[in-house]
């Protein structure tokens, strides 16, 4: 059984992995309300004013706007708990990065307890509605089988789906599958296909991933990959991008 290839985004809610995982380290009181003893920066207040009465009104728009400003830790007035709610409010209303941004949010505990329950159920939503990121994610889901049954098949259709989309890594972890043969027939001219597309975007563990793959194939193989690669290129590439 593999170890699933994690899906990890440089992104949440359209910020960078570093900001994530510093948010993780930090001993930050992340539920807490705004300090009161400090001066809200008028840019901050326009902020929420610009966007609250189209949020209360019901736009998922304007819900997801206001709860990236409540949720950046950045101006030093972070409020996870009117986040998480206007996120929530877009999310249920089919906004896609809104229900990303939950189900990366549940995976890491960034508004409270970490819920993997809760983060397979937005990141379906998100998935569903054509979020790509999220398809990869769902992808992992399925192969670790954790918060869902395990189902190979599944999950190498969301990997697909994922590629289609335009999220960089999905290739690399199609790519693992065809190594393992889970869900597909085992091939490892496939993997080191499929790969290709990951490595071309300048992903650093694709290209190791690459060498390895390659060190068990004999020149035949590689010929074979690299014409399939050709072709996996010319219909995937442009469409694939590494943040």
């Amino acid at each position: 059984m593999i170890r699933p290839l994690p899906c990890d985004s440089p992104i949440l809610g359209r910020r960078s992995l570093l900001a994530v995982i510093l948010l993780n380290l930090l001993p930050l009181n992340l539920s807490a309300e705004p300090p009161v003893s400090e001066q809200v920066p008028d840019w901050f207040e326009r902020e929420v004013a610009q966007h609250t009465g189209a949020a209360e009104a019901g736009d998922p728009e304007s819900q997801y706007h206001l709860a990236r400003t409540y949720d950046d830790e950045s101006t030093g007035f972070r409020d996870a708990s009117k986040a998480l709610y206007w996120y929530t409010k877009a999310a249920e209303q089919g906004h896609t990065e809104a229900q990303s941004t939950l189900a990366t949010g549940y995976t890491l505990g960034v508004f409270g307890p970490k819920d993997e329950r809760k983060a397979f159920y937005w990141r379906k939503k998100a998935a569903s509605g054509g979020d790509a990121f999220s398809q990869c994610q769902l992808g992992d889901d399925y192969v670790a089988g954790s918060v869902t049954p395990r189902n190979y098949d599944t999950a190498v259709a969301w990997y697909r789906r994922s590629i289609e989309g335009g999220y960089f890594l999905a290739p690399q972890s199609l790519a693992k599958m065809y190594e393992e043969g889970l869900g597909v027939e085992q091939s490892l001219v496939q993997a080191y296909a499929w790969n290709s597309l990951s490595a071309a975007t300048g992903n650093i563990a694709a290209g190791w991933y690459q060498d390895e793959l390659e060190k068990r194939m004999s020149p035949s193989q590689i010929k074979e990959a690299q014409r399939l690669a050709a072709d996996l290129h010319e219909r995937h590439g442009a469409r694939l991008s590494n943040p």
